[in-house]
C-alpha cells in the first residue's frame, strides 16, 4: 500500500487518520480488511532528515530533483577506462548532462523552517497516532 503525499488542512490529520478514513482495514462490517503482510517504516533522526532537505535542489526545466550529494558527483571527472579515446561520439549522447548550479531552485517547502514545522507534527501527531494505530491492528 502506498498512500500519496497529502495536504493537510487541520494539524491534527494523521497517515494513521487517513488509513481511517480511506477503511484500509475494514472498519466496518461489509468492508474486507487489506491484508498486510509487512509494515516498512523508514526510520532517520530529524537532523538527518533537516541536513538533507535543507540541501535539496530542483531543476525547474526537467523538474528533476537533485540531493547535494548528486550535485556533487555530477561535478567530478568521469573516470577513463584504460585505452579509451578522448573524444568517443557514442558517449555524447548518453553523456549526464552538467548541471548549472545557478539555475537550480529550493522547493519551498524545503526551508528551516517548513523541515522543522514538519517535524514538529511528526513527532507530535504522525508517529503517535501511527504507533497507536499499529497496536490496535496488532490485538485485533
Amino acid at each position: 500500500m502506498d498512500l500519496t503525499f497529502y495536504e493537510r488542512e487541520h494539524s491534527d490529520v494523521s497517515w494513521a487518520g487517513l488509513i481511517r478514513h480511506l477503511k484500509l482495514l475494514g472498519e466496518e462490517s461489509d468492508n474486507k480488511p487489506k491484508d498486510f503482510t509487512h509494515i516498512v517504516e523508514l526510520w532517520m533522526e530529524d537532523d538527518e532528515i533537516r541536513l538533507r532537505t535543507q540541501h535539496l535542489r530542483l531543476d525547474p526545466t526537467d523538474g528533476v530533483l537533485y540531493s547535494r550529494w548528486e550535485r556533487e558527483e555530477r561535478k567530478k571527472p568521469k573516470p577513463k577506462k584504460a585505452g579509451e579515446e578522448e573524444d568517443n561520439p557514442d558517449d555524447e549522447e548518453n553523456a549526464i548532462k552538467p548541471l548549472d548550479e545557478t539555475q537550480l531552485v529550493q522547493r519551498v517547502n524545503d526551508t528551516e523552517e517548513r523541515i522543522r514545522i514538519e517535524l514538529m507534527h511528526y513527532n507530535t501527531v504522525e508517529r503517535p497516532a501511527m504507533e497507536e494505530l499499529l497496536i490496535n491492528f496488532h490485538e485485533e
